[in-house]
């Protein structure tokens, strides 16, 4: 059976700038807890060759979310924005949008290609998504070790590295209260707040075709789009 409790990250506090260029070489990325992200529907652990970490930061102005994938077979050729990305290799971000009770079963989802093509999308329910809608300030590199679109060669994997200003996680119709109850443009959280969010990766490997759905909470079924099913990000100090 699949574990039904929601795992629980510690989101730690940057101590100093990251840099947005996909090398995770950062201090506090070698100290931020890892993610593994596995089956998504079962929780059950992939072979080494399929391996995913993810991890997250936070200042005052961001969330940042890095992804450390080993992939043998890299599949990426869309190269325009709000591609359809998950039809490809892709890592992904979901975010429940904060704000009054209302609102809440919103989330933000950000996908992201080994070649660095951003799909971003406000979820208004599951599978009923506002696909004109793109982030502000959104910040995304990545890295590549091995050759795109050639199953006869033998890739290592790639690194995905973002930056996302708070802002966007909050439905537009409350910005303004909480504005009013923090003061204008602070958005972060404070020290002690949960959030809901959950990571996952689409792998395409192999002259066959092979798909693998990976989470960091698993699904229980294979939909991504499961508020329910989000894990807890708990943000806390450095």
């Amino acid at each position: 059976m699949p574990p039904t409790e929601l795992p629980i990250y510690e989101c730690r506090r940057a101590s100093g700038p990251i840099r947005i260029d996909g090398v995770l070489d950062e201090e506090d990325w070698r100290h931020a807890q890892a993610m593994t992200l596995n089956e998504c529907t079962t929780g059950a652990p992939l072979p080494p060759e399929l391996r995913t970490l993810a991890r997250m930061l936070w200042d005052s102005e961001n969330l940042y979310v890095s992804f450390d994938v080993a992939d043998p077979d890299i599949r990426c050729t869309l190269t325009e924005r709000d591609d359809c990305l998950f039809e490809e290799d892709v890592v992904e971000l979901f975010v429940a949008m904060r704000g009054l009770p209302e609102v809440q079963g919103h989330f933000a989802e950000f996908e992201i290609s080994p070649t660095g093509v951003l799909m971003d999308l406000y979820n208004l329910a599951p599978y009923k998504s506002l696909i004109n809608w793109d982030a502000k300030g959104w910040r995304c590199a990545t890295r590549i070790d091995g050759v795109l679109n050639n199953p006869r060669v033998r890739d290592r994997g790639y690194t995905v590295e973002m930056a996302i200003p708070f802002i966007n996680f909050y439905a537009q119709p409350f910005l303004p209260q909480r504005a009013k109850e923090r003061g204008k443009g602070d958005f972060a959280p404070k020290p002690g707040e949960e959030w809901r969010m959950n990571l996952f990766r689409i792998d395409h490997s192999g002259e066959r075709e092979v798909v693998t759905y990976c989470s960091w909470s698993p699904t229980i079924e294979r939909k991504f789009h499961t508020p329910h099913r989000f894990g807890i990000v708990r943000f806390v100090g450095s």
